[in-house]
C-alpha cells in the first residue's frame, strides 16, 4: 500500500506553485478576504466545532503571503447581526479588487450559515459551499471551487500514488463540508476517481454486513470534538 506524507505533499505543491503575477490593466495582487466571529471556545464546542478554530487562524493569511496573495482578516464581534454581515458580503462581491472570500464556521447560533454561505458570489466563494459551486462538483463540470478540505485529500491521494479508480472506498461521516464532497469527487469518471463509494453515518452499524468489515478503504469525515453529538 502506498504511504500517506502530508508534509512533503504540502512542501512538494508549495515548491510547485508558480506566484500569480500582478493583473496588467489594474496593477493589483490577487485578495483573499476572511471573515471571522470572536466566538467563544465554549459555542463552538456546542456547535460541535474545534474551539480551536475560534481563536486566531494564522495559517490562511500566512499561506497566502507565502503564495503571494494578499489577504485581509476581519474579526466581528460575537454579537454581529446577520444583516451586517450579510451587507459586508454583499461588498466585498462587488469589490473588484476582492477575488476570493472565506468565511469561517463556526457562525454564532443566531446567524443562518446557509444564508451566508449562499450570499457569497459563487466566482469568490473559495470554501466551496455555494450550491453553483456544489452543482457543479455533483455534475463533474469544471470552473467551480472544490471545499479545501476533501480537495486536499484528493490531491494527497493522487500525489502518493494511490490508485482510485476501480477502488471500493468508505467515507465515515455525510457531512455538507467534507464527506459529501469527497464522495463526489472519488464517484466522478475522471482520472483520478472512478471509485465505488460508500457514505456512511458517524454512528455505523456493527455486524457482518456492516461497511467496516469489508476490504475498502476508509475516509474519516466526522469532523467534531469530543462528546459532540453525533448526526
Amino acid at each position: 500500500p502506498s504511504k500517506l506524507d502530508p508534509s512533503a505533499t504540502i512542501a512538494a505543491v508549495l515548491t510547485g506553485y508558480k506566484r500569480p503575477s500582478k493583473n496588467t490593466k489594474t496593477g493589483r495582487m490577487a485578495q483573499l478576504y476572511i471573515i471571522r466571529t470572536d466566538l467563544h471556545p465554549w459555542e463552538a464546542q456546542q456547535t460541535g466545532q474545534d474551539a480551536a478554530v475560534c481563536g486566531d487562524c494564522p495559517r490562511s493569511p500566512l499561506t497566502a503571503a507565502r503564495l503571494g496573495i494578499r489577504s485581509e482578516t476581519t474579526v466581528l464581534p460575537e454579537d454581529t447581526a446577520e444583516a451586517d454581515l450579510l451587507e459586508l458580503l454583499g461588498k466585498l462581491n462587488a469589490d473588484a479588487s476582492v477575488h476570493g472570500v472565506l468565511v469561517q464556521a463556526p457562525l454564532p447560533r443566531h446567524i443562518d450559515e446557509a444564508k451566508v454561505f449562499y450570499t457569497v458570489s459563487p466566482a469568490k466563494d473559495v470554501d466551496g459551499f455555494h450550491p453553483v459551486n456544489v452543482g457543479k462538483l455533483m455534475l463533474g463540470e469544471a470552473g467551480g471551487f472544490v471545499p479545501c478540505t476533501p480537495g486536499g485529500v484528493h490531491e494527497l491521494l493522487i500525489r502518493s500514488g494511490v490508485t482510485i479508480e476501480g477502488a471500493e472506498v468508505v467515507i465515515l461521516g455525510r457531512g455538507n463540508i467534507v464527506g459529501k464532497p469527497m464522495a463526489a469527487i472519488l464517484c466522478q469518471k475522471n482520472k483520478h476517481a472512478n471509485a465505488t463509494v460508500t457514505l456512511c453515518r458517524a454512528r455505523l452499524l456493527p455486524g457482518p454486513s456492516g461497511a467496516q468489515n469489508q476490504r475498502r478503504d476508509p475516509a474519516a469525515a466526522l469532523g467534531r470534538v469530543r462528546g459532540a453529538p453525533r448526526r
